[in-house]
Protein backbone atom coordinates (compact mmCIF):
# COMPACT_ATOMS: atom_id res chain seq x y z
CA UNK A 1 0.00 0.00 0.00
CA UNK A 2 1.24 3.40 -1.26
CA UNK A 3 1.67 6.63 1.41
CA UNK A 4 -1.38 8.16 -0.49
CA UNK A 5 -3.99 5.10 -0.06
CA UNK A 6 -2.71 4.48 3.60
CA UNK A 7 -3.27 8.30 4.52
CA UNK A 8 -6.84 8.25 2.98
CA UNK A 9 -7.77 5.65 4.80
CA UNK A 10 -6.78 6.40 8.13
CA UNK A 11 -8.41 10.04 7.84
CA UNK A 12 -11.22 8.33 6.31
CA UNK A 13 -11.94 5.98 9.43
CA UNK A 14 -10.83 8.10 11.82
CA UNK A 15 -12.04 11.80 10.75
CA UNK A 16 -14.64 10.60 7.94
CA UNK A 17 -13.06 12.53 5.07
CA UNK A 18 -10.58 11.57 2.28
CA UNK A 19 -7.02 12.94 1.73
CA UNK A 20 -8.16 14.47 -1.19
CA UNK A 21 -10.57 16.99 0.82
CA UNK A 22 -8.09 17.96 3.06
CA UNK A 23 -5.44 18.81 0.62
CA UNK A 24 -8.01 20.57 -1.39
CA UNK A 25 -9.72 22.48 1.67
CA UNK A 26 -6.28 22.80 3.32
CA UNK A 27 -4.19 24.51 0.82
CA UNK A 28 -6.83 26.92 -0.88
CA UNK A 29 -7.55 27.82 2.65
CA UNK A 30 -4.27 28.02 4.13
CA UNK A 31 -5.31 25.33 7.29
CA UNK A 32 -7.40 22.27 8.18
CA UNK A 33 -10.27 21.69 9.69
CA UNK A 34 -10.94 22.73 13.26
CA UNK A 35 -11.96 18.12 13.78
CA UNK A 36 -7.99 18.05 13.50
CA UNK A 37 -6.92 19.51 16.41
CA UNK A 38 -3.75 19.31 16.15
CA UNK A 39 -3.20 15.92 14.87
CA UNK A 40 -2.62 16.98 11.42
CA UNK A 41 -0.88 20.62 9.84
CA UNK A 42 -0.61 21.71 6.37
CA UNK A 43 1.91 24.24 4.61
CA UNK A 44 1.14 24.67 1.05
CA UNK A 45 2.87 26.95 -1.13
CA UNK A 46 1.00 27.82 -4.94
CA UNK A 47 3.84 27.36 -7.44
CA UNK A 48 1.01 28.03 -10.24
CA UNK A 49 -1.72 29.76 -10.59
CA UNK A 50 -4.23 29.57 -14.02
CA UNK A 51 -7.39 31.67 -14.84
CA UNK A 52 -9.78 29.78 -17.15
CA UNK A 53 -12.11 31.64 -19.59
CA UNK A 54 -15.04 30.38 -17.85
CA UNK A 55 -13.87 32.04 -14.73
CA UNK A 56 -12.49 28.46 -12.87
CA UNK A 57 -8.94 28.93 -11.80
CA UNK A 58 -6.78 26.36 -11.77
CA UNK A 59 -3.73 26.17 -9.09
CA UNK A 60 -0.64 23.95 -8.49
CA UNK A 61 0.42 23.69 -4.62
CA UNK A 62 3.20 22.14 -2.97
CA UNK A 63 3.86 21.83 0.27
CA UNK A 64 3.64 19.55 3.78
CA UNK A 65 1.56 17.88 5.35
CA UNK A 66 1.68 16.32 9.00
CA UNK A 67 -0.51 13.92 10.03
CA UNK A 68 0.20 12.10 13.90
CA UNK A 69 4.37 13.26 13.29
CA UNK A 70 4.90 11.73 9.56
CA UNK A 71 5.53 14.50 7.79
CA UNK A 72 4.68 13.93 3.99
CA UNK A 73 5.40 15.77 0.76
CA UNK A 74 2.79 16.50 -1.52
CA UNK A 75 2.47 18.54 -5.24
CA UNK A 76 -1.82 18.44 -6.10
CA UNK A 77 -3.61 20.63 -8.76
CA UNK A 78 -6.31 21.64 -7.60
CA UNK A 79 -9.21 23.34 -9.51
CA UNK A 80 -12.11 25.65 -8.41
CA UNK A 81 -15.37 26.39 -10.74
CA UNK A 82 -16.71 30.00 -10.82
CA UNK A 83 -19.37 29.02 -8.86
CA UNK A 84 -17.38 27.68 -6.11
CA UNK A 85 -17.22 24.14 -6.37
CA UNK A 86 -13.80 22.98 -6.21
CA UNK A 87 -12.06 19.71 -6.31
CA UNK A 88 -8.55 17.64 -6.52
CA UNK A 89 -7.54 16.93 -10.12
CA UNK A 90 -4.22 15.19 -9.61
CA UNK A 91 -1.88 14.34 -6.86
CA UNK A 92 1.42 14.24 -8.56
CA UNK A 93 3.63 13.45 -5.19
CA UNK A 94 2.64 12.24 -1.59
CA UNK A 95 5.35 10.74 0.17
CA UNK A 96 6.71 10.34 3.52
CA UNK A 97 10.15 11.99 4.41
CA UNK A 98 10.18 12.74 8.09
CA UNK A 99 8.93 10.49 10.82
CA UNK A 100 9.39 10.07 14.55
CA UNK A 101 9.28 6.32 16.79
CA UNK A 102 8.07 6.41 20.61
CA UNK A 103 8.56 3.66 22.35
CA UNK A 104 6.76 3.19 26.19
CA UNK A 105 9.03 2.20 28.76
Amino acid sequence: MDAFTAVDRLLAGRYQVGIEDVLCEGCLTGRLPAMFAGDAVIAPRCIRMQADADGGRSFTFEGTFTLMEVRYNFRCHVFADAGGQRFVSDVALFEPVEWETRMAL
